[in-house]
């Protein structure tokens, strides 16, 4: 093929060679669907001449295809500098960037060969095209689009990427030796999210751009709103909530966007410091930009969305959002309670015991008392409990607990040493530990522990300071984790444990868990583990760099050492359980990647702006919700298909010859393409919310009105909103008869009276004013 048979897509393809049966040509044809990528390959030499950097491509093209395999296909577009593309008229490479206009290598088809490449990495970009022949619509797509991202994604990580790229490379005749000992780097993969066929943008061709707004009533205190700092923050909180409310309850449709455009009466666009609200306006307006398919009911989806903003629960949950994603942005200032503690028991002998079972016996009773008083509602938690020494008749433990600034540590203090004293406190105590025990490996600790009874207990004088809470989050790739085998809740928790310690053990020895910080183990499934960390330091900055560090640790150049180490800990600890299922699951684990997650309570630069606002959401409330009409503008002009629809149509597929004569034949709006070529089709142009709307008619036969969709009727030449204006306009002389057909509702009145004159009968008589013509 030549440049001037080649289309950008298949519908260009369609319409221009096959405009008289479009949709068959369209449902014939495979449609693509691509996205960019790109990675980076550690020991080759960027090319220095068009010909190396097209071997180059076409070997690590074909690796990936091999690794991807059935209907996609990769085009290398770059390889380091330089970049490739292909002239469809010569059939030959063309070659950019750093190397543009020098082909020529060797003449043996071998790339040059650039010497040792020890600690040179190249990045490698290009697109992959996957095709189908049977998706039809854009759910489709997205499917087999995240399917081919996954699949390629995985290749980087497990190393069959590198594996299929150093085999072609090798098979290849001839052979290209600069690929043999090279590797894709595991985490260097990236993506675009791709392009659907069926998704439409504002550069589609075809399709409706359609922008509705509306506006909150709110109850909100404005005077903290004083600068355009607050303005845009607080504008940031409303695009979230109302996003985030709408697409939680399916009611946002794919691609919508969310844009505030005032606030009390202030054009976020112009507005400038200071800021004065509007007396008299305490509305915060916005506008949401949504593209449809060319046939879609613009009007019917925007009046969902108006109807779902308009509803109480969504109206909730936009205030609760708000208040939500505000909080999270400020520093939480608390109070650190450390006291220490000691727990008297009996039956109760150590003197045999080794390291290992003196060190998990602390954990029995550090769990112990830990959920004893969290049960009670006494502590956090978040709250730890660490003991410092463990005799046969004592002991010893720290603990640190965190608390509303506003409550009175002293009496917090004494109520935990009551509880502690009472005898269900310190039965519970025991209890906790024995049970603990009975699943130890260690008969000596299981038998020591067997009538363990806590006797007394002392709490001593609680020590404060002032500290700020910060949470971070994030996950491990554990590939090699598989819980199938772990049935119960128990065991997933055991599981949990092992981790939360390993994580806890690392941090510690980096220096990275201020004393009263916790790790937890929030989420735990096939192949991945997610944790948070409560920090809890002097001032949010120091928070800050811990979290920079933590993730530095996880993931910078030693982080190979920390995640072995963490991983071994695991498989450590579990080899003891008493659970087989659980020694075995956690027998081979390997974490191989860290991501992470979400970081709260750090303020963010505005952070006094941040503090003043969140002080006034905490009472803000949405009175009511007010829509606006929407606009509806077609991507594509309308013209007059009397081929395939019969109709006028926008959906950009009119044939060359209407698209070269123009004038007269594409407009606008449907309204001026019906009334020059389907005056005739009141049904012309009309929305399909329209067109399938109930609508009456006369039965002329039987004296009464019938009911039917839009677009079932037959004639359109009397067609009527109500059976009371079709009885009415048709049946006047036979009212009852008419509004009392049966199954249509009877007719509807507004029950004012009128009197009208009976010349016939000389007499004046009452008549629905609905009924008068």
């Amino acid at each position: 093929w030549d440049a001037s048979g080649l289309y950008e897509t298949m519908e260009e393809c369609c319409i221009a060679e096959f405009w008289f049966d479009i949709d068959g040509c369209l449902g014939d044809s495979p449609r693509d669907t691509t996205f960019e990528f790109s990675f980076d390959i550690a020991q080759l030499h960027e090319p220095t001449n068009c010909q190396d950097a097209d071997i180059f491509a076409n070997a690590i093209g074909v690796g990936i295809d091999n690794v991807l395999g059935g209907t996609s296909t990769a085009e290398v577009q770059s390889v380091g500098c330089a970049t490739i593309s292909r002239n469809y008229d010569t059939g030959n490479p063309e070659c950019g960037g750093c190397i543009s206009g020098t082909f020529i290598g060797d003449y043996d088809g071998r790339a040059v060969n650039l010497g040792d490449a020890t600690g040179i990495v190249t990045t490698i970009s290009g697109i992959i095209t996957t095709t189908s022949t049977t998706c039809s619509d854009a759910a489709c797509f997205e499917e087999l689009i995240n399917s081919a991202i996954d699949k390629f994604s995985t290749s980087v990580t497990d190393g069959s990427l590198t594996d299929a790229i150093i085999a072609w490379a090798y098979e290849r005749l001839p052979p290209v030796k600069q690929l043999w000992d090279t590797w894709v780097v595991t985490t260097s993969f990236d993506s675009s999210t791709g392009t659907n066929p069926f998704t439409i943008t504002a550069d589609s061709t075809s399709g409706l751009e359609v922008t509705v707004g509306g506006s909150f009533d709110i109850n909100f205190d404005f005077t903290q709103v004083t600068t355009v700092a607050d303005l845009k923050l607080l504008a940031t909180y409303f695009t979230n909530a109302i996003t985030s409310t709408l697409d939680d309850e399916g009611n946002l449709p794919s691609g919508a966007s969310i844009e505030l455009t005032t606030i009390c009466g202030v054009d976020l666009a112009t507005a400038t410091d200071p800021v004065e609200c509007s007396s008299t306006s305490s509305a915060i307006e916005y506008t949401s930009t949504m593209y449809l398919a060319h046939d879609a009911d613009a009007e019917a989806i925007t009046t969902s969305v108006s109807d779902a903003l308009s509803n109480p629960t969504t109206i909730q949950g936009v205030t609760s959002a708000v208040i939500a994603e505000a909080s999270a942005g400020v520093s939480v200032p608390l109070i650190q309670v450390t006291t220490s503690g000691s727990l008297s028991v009996t039956n109760f002998d150590t003197t045999s015991f080794t390291a290992d079972e003196t060190a998990e016996a602390f954990t029995f009773f550090e769990d112990a008392i830990l959920e004893t008083l969290v049960s009670q509602g006494l502590v956090s938690p978040g709250s730890s409990v660490v003991v410092t020494s463990i005799s046969s008749g004592s002991i010893q433990y720290n603990l640190i607990t965190h608390v509303d600034a506003s409550v009175d540590t002293t009496s917090a203090t004494s109520e935990i040493q009551t509880a502690l004293s009472s005898s269900s406190t310190m039965t519970a105590i025991s209890t906790s530990v024995i049970t603990a025990a009975s699943t130890s490996s260690s008969t000596t600790l299981s038998t020591a522990t067997e009538s363990l009874a806590v006797s007394s207990s002392a709490v001593g004088t609680p020590i404060e300071s002032d500290v700020f809470k910060v949470t971070t989050s994030g996950e491990f790739s554990v590939p090699s984790l598989d819980l199938s085998t772990l049935t119960t809740s128990a065991e997933i928790i055991e599981a949990s444990k092992y981790f939360e310690d390993a994580i806890t053990e690392q941090l510690e020895s980096a220096g990275l868990l201020p004393a009263g910080s916790t790790v937890t183990i929030t989420g735990i499934v096939d192949g991945v583990v997610e944790y948070e960390i409560a920090l809890y330091a002097s001032t949010t900055s120091a928070s800050e760099t811990t979290v920079s560090r933590i993730g530095n640790l996880f993931s910078g150049s030693a982080s190979s050492t920390v995640l072995r180490a963490i991983s071994s800990s695991v498989v450590s600890a579990a080899s003891t359980s008493s659970s087989s299922a659980i020694s075995s699951t956690l027998s081979n684990v390997s974490i191989d990647l860290f991501t992470a997650g979400a970081t709260t309570g750090i303020p963010s630069t505005s952070g006094a702006v941040a503090s003043s606002l969140v002080s006034a959401l905490q009472s803000l409330s949405i009175k009511s919700f007010t829509p606006e009409e929407a606009a509806i503008r077609s991507l594509a002009k309308y013209y007059p298909d009397w081929v395939n629809k019969k109709t006028c149509v926008n959906d950009g597929r009119e044939p060359p010859f209407i698209k070269e004569i123009g004038d007269g034949y594409m407009f606008d709006t449907a309204k001026q393409c019906c009334s020059i070529w389907f005056s005739y089709d009141e049904a012309c142009g009309q929305s399909a919310s329209a067109l399938s709307a109930l609508k009456y008619y006369p039965l002329f036969d039987a004296g009464e009105c019938g009911v039917a969709p839009y677009n079932e009727l037959e004639s359109k030449s009397y067609v009527y909103d109500s059976l009371t204006e079709c009885c009415l306009k048709r049946f006047p002389l036979a009212l009852d008869t008419c509004c009392d057909a049966e199954g249509l509702g009877g007719c509807v009145t507004t029950g004012v009276t009128k009197y009208v004159p009976n010349f016939i009968e000389q007499k004046c008589q009452a008549k629905s004013e609905d009924f008068i013509d």
